[in-house]
């Protein structure tokens, strides 16, 4: 009797590639996006950060002083880095974390118009709010908006951790990790590292010539 192979039934390997491709499809499609945005927008961070608003996402740039000192440290207390913090997904201990946060910067800092917190929120310290880490975390917050993985809580405390407790080395303690921790720390580790290479091509292709012409004038404009 001849056997004919059940075609509906998925092959593990296929479908491993086919999430491999999309995957780098995406990410592909989210570099492009940074790119453009820091291509307009470099020569001032503050550009950037109207650009994200316009977007309505919230930019705060957080001043000196006592009320930039009491946010940093409510960054620090709700578990949070400073940068692009992601929305909470379907978890309600991390929704009223960033429930509370949100209501700090509110309270502190006020409303931007035109924008709310459903798709996260940039929170920065004076000595952050350049172009280039701008420009880093813009990849982040364009790659949590296409859906990638590696910004639900889980994802984002098990990097806090690699990165903050374990100075990004791996050590021991991935034998007491499960199969769910190895993956979450994987998918976030993904994503910092395609935001890494965004800043080292965007370095070479935009900023670096930017400065080298910038050096020119001067010395034309000099001589």
């Amino acid at each position: 009797m001849q056997h004919y192979r059940d075609h509906s039934q998925s092959n593990p390997i296929m479908d491993t590639f086919k999430l491999v491709a999309e995957t780098q499809r995406q990410v592909q499609a989210v570099t492009n996006r940074a790119r453009a945005a820091v291509k307009a927008f470099y020569r001032n961070p503050d550009d950037l950060a109207i650009f994200i608003e316009k977007q309505g996402t919230p930019v705060y740039a957080l001043a000196g002083g006592l009320r930039g000192f009491g946010i940093r440290l409510c960054l620090f207390f709700f578990g949070y880095e400073p940068g692009f913090v992601p929305p909470p997904r379907n978890d309600q201990f991390s929704v009223r974390r960033y429930e509370s946060l949100c209501k700090v910067l509110l309270h502190f800092c006020g409303e931007r118009p035109g924008c709310n917190f459903d798709k996260g929120v940039f929170v920065l310290p004076k000595k952050l709010f350049t172009v280039g880490y701008i420009a880093h975390q813009l990849h982040h917050w364009l790659a949590c908006l296409a859906g990638l993985p590696g910004y639900n809580a889980v994802e984002q405390e098990e990097f806090r951790q690699f990165m903050v407790n374990r100075k990004g080395v791996v050590g021991p303690e991935v034998e007491n990790m499960s199969e769910a921790q190895i993956v979450s720390l994987r998918n976030a580790i993904h994503r910092e590292i395609e935001a890494l290479k965004f800043i080292k091509d965007v370095t070479e292709e935009i900023f670096r010539p930017a400065r080298q012409a910038r050096y020119l004038n001067n010395g034309t404009a000099n001589a």
